[in-house]
């Protein structure tokens, strides 16, 4: 009796890549404490890049742009506005499809050798990413009417609600300082780059989890970049160091906007300070792992305070990097 057929890659692609939009798609009804369906929706849409990014690291970056294309499709047949679409390929697609194309992309190191790219390699194409989106995302929020609306509303009710808890002397209200439009367009950047600094540090946690799945079938075609040799060049502390001068004396002269990308750079931070860490306390022996899956938890619970401690040692990684004896750069 002949073995049933088993599925061709391409279909496991266009599964996977419905799969994955169904799970982005719920982050539009995940509210976190609300109630235990929308709590779970949340922690479900955290991992709707998972089963593409499977597929592209198992069969090839091709078969992710395939199931990328599957949910697109998807998404414009049954999704009510055409902010969807846009949504699903700027937060989903296309961050996921130049994920996979980094995983197999080759280059030329120093020696002249041809290696796979590394983490380092991948840390700077995703910032650059994050650092043109964010203001193509500023963009759509101030043009499209119903996302506009919105972000309004949400803004808004932050304004009031911060109107409510400041006692301000002499009387005076919050609108005397600063009025709900000039909060609006002050806020709006930043909203924007939370949304992409989001995707990114998401992103990262689903690729590492996706290649470890994959590592562990033995068709892994890579190693996984070793946290320890994430290096952030100096120039990155000087870009973040300008822009974040750049909001503080240009607040009325396009200065929110500078904020927005300022903010993106945390990304690179963040994997350089936890690469530092990681170089700290890389375990000498198998029993000494428990160091730092303590530091893994206690960075989740005190999150968001644990992000920016971390990120402010990676502005100083450079410093640090030549003075720790561990590692080599990659």
């Amino acid at each position: 009796m002949p073995a049933p057929a088993q599925p061709t890659p391409w279909l496991i692609a266009l599964v996977c890549g419905l799969l994955s939009t169904v799970l982005f798609m719920l982050g539009d009804l995940a509210v976190v404490g609300a109630d235990p369906a929308t709590t779970l929706y949340f922690i479900l849409n955290t991992f709707s890049p998972l089963p593409l990014l499977i597929i592209g690291f198992l069969y090839g970056y091709r078969h992710a742009y395939a199931g990328s294309a599957a949910g697109l499709l998807a998404i414009l047949a049954i999704a009510p506005e055409k902010w969807d679409a846009a949504k699903y390929i700027l937060l989903l697609a296309a961050p996921i499809s130049l994920t996979c194309f980094l995983y197999y992309r080759k280059m030329v190191d120093a020696k002249g050798k041809v290696r796979l790219y590394n983490g380092v390699g991948f840390m700077r194409s995703m910032t650059a990413f994050g650092l043109f989106l964010c203001p193509v995302l500023t963009i759509l929020y101030q043009n499209i009417a119903p996302l506009r609306e919105k972000l309004e509303a949400f803004i808004l009710s932050f304004y009031e609600q911060m109107e409510k808890a400041i006692t301000l002397q002499d009387g005076a209200s919050l609108e005397s300082i600063i009025t709900q439009q000039d909060f609006y367009s002050l806020a709006l950047p930043y909203v924007a780059a939370a949304t992409v600094l989001n995707m990114l540090m998401l992103l990262t946690l689903n690729a590492l989890i996706a290649h470890t799945l994959v590592n562990k079938t033995g068709k892994a075609v890579r190693t996984a970049p070793k946290m320890a040799n994430l290096y952030l060049n100096v120039r990155y502390s000087i870009a973040f160091a300008l822009l974040f001068l750049g909001q503080l004396f240009l607040v009325d002269n396009g200065g929110n906007f500078l904020g927005g990308l300022w903010m993106i750079l945390f990304f690179p931070l963040t994997l350089a300070g936890l690469g530092l860490i990681h170089r700290w306390m890389t375990p000498k022996k198998p029993a000494e792992n428990s160091k730092i899956w303590l530091f893994y938890i206690l960075f989740f619970v005190l999150l968001p305070y644990s992000l920016f401690a971390v990120s402010m040692l990676g502005l100083a990684q450079p410093l640090a990097w030549r003075k720790t004896p561990r590692g080599k750069k990659t």
